[in-house]
């Protein structure tokens, strides 16, 4: 079986290496190494561009250099963020420390050796997929190159840092020719992009026939707390009021965020080729718990209690705060008709 290769997201073309660069050899494009990560952007992510990105991730790798662990990197990641309320900072902080357990379901639902994780962050599924011992190929890409510097450093505090490939790419233009992962997990990245059926269609490109997609995404039409910001009823808003709102209610800046709806994602599905699988259904996690007001305690237990359940699990699978399922890509490779 054939180790997956880096790709010129903007042509295809093989990419080969040198010790600063990778190079197209089809168009002749250079993608820096920074960091020991490659960059394979066209763009900047949805908050920075390239530049503003890259000045943040020197800022976070020179911290690093000076001896500050992963947890502190975390902090000082926030603190650097200003325009971020503290408030919703520890949201993220917590939502980072909660990952790795969180992500171990899935994980352990997705078979093969060929792993990509899309959207990694602070890599908190790239722990849970190493600490699994089923992978031998592992990947992990972010947009932002920022996020995978602090990744890179929890990885190298594990003393595994050559045992995953890190590269900063768009989620919509994945840096691999097609068909070489068996498995790809996309963790609450579909709510973080402008056109959530573009991810999945390249994640869809770039898995194997028969391989297994991986989805965990908070869903629009829930009677739940927007996770993000901890507020009711935020995503049943308008679009376009859902900045404002936020906005006016946290100081947080809401606008690259867009919850998508079940019906949204399940029709990107079909098109892109991949066939519902099954959903998976785990319990609530002390973390997720306690980033929940107090006064909707009653809603685990009306969770536990759905989960529980044949119709329970099927009522959460359309109107619960989590869709979390697996998905297969046929093995024609063909598209389904939708």
């Amino acid at each position: 079986m054939t180790a997956p290769r880096f790709a010129c997201p903007a042509c295809g073309g093989a990419l080969a290496e040198r010790s600063d660069a990778l190079v197209c050899a089809s168009c002749g494009r250079s993608y820096p190494i920074l960091f020991g990560i490659p960059d394979l952007r066209l763009t900047g992510d949805r908050y920075l561009s390239l530049e503003e990105d890259r000045r943040r991730a020197q800022e976070l790798f020179d911290a690093a250099a000076k001896g500050r662990s992963f947890e502190e990197l975390l902090a000082f990641y926030w603190e650097k963020t200003e325009s971020t309320p503290p408030a919703i900072a520890a949201r993220h902080i917590a939502g980072v420390r909660r990952s790795v357990d969180e992500s171990r379901p899935m994980i352990e639902a997705l078979p093969g050796e060929r792993f990509l994780d899309v959207g990694s962050g602070a890599g908190g599924s790239l722990v849970a997929a190493l600490r699994s011992g089923r992978f031998t190929d592992l990947f992990g890409i972010d947009s932002a190159l920022r996020w995978l510097v602090i990744a890179q450093h929890r990885l190298k505090e594990m003393g595994r840092a050559g045992a995953v490939r890190l590269a900063a790419a768009s989620a919509d233009a994945l840096p691999f020719s097609g068909g070489g992962f068996d498995s790809v997990f996309l963790r609450h990245l579909l709510e973080h992009v402008a056109d959530p059926a573009r991810a999945i269609e390249s994640a869809a490109r770039v898995l194997a026939p028969g391989g297994s997609l991986g989805v965990e995404v908070f869903q629009r039409w829930t009677p739940a707390p927007e996770p993000h910001v901890g507020l009711w009823g935020v995503a049943w808003l308008p679009r376009k009021a859902q900045r404002a709102y936020v906005r006016w209610r946290t100081g947080d800046d809401y606008s690259a965020i867009r919850l998508p709806s079940r019906r949204e994602i399940f029709r990107a599905l079909s098109q892109s080729g991949l066939e519902l699988r099954s959903f998976l259904f785990s319990p609530l996690s002390p973390g997720q718990r306690a980033s929940v007001s107090p006064r909707f305690g009653p809603l685990f237990a009306i969770y536990a209690l759905l989960a529980g359940r044949r119709l329970g699990r099927g009522l959460l699978s359309r109107f619960g705060p989590l869709l979390r399922f697996t998905a297969i890509k046929s093995r024609t490779g063909e598209t389904i008709p939708s």
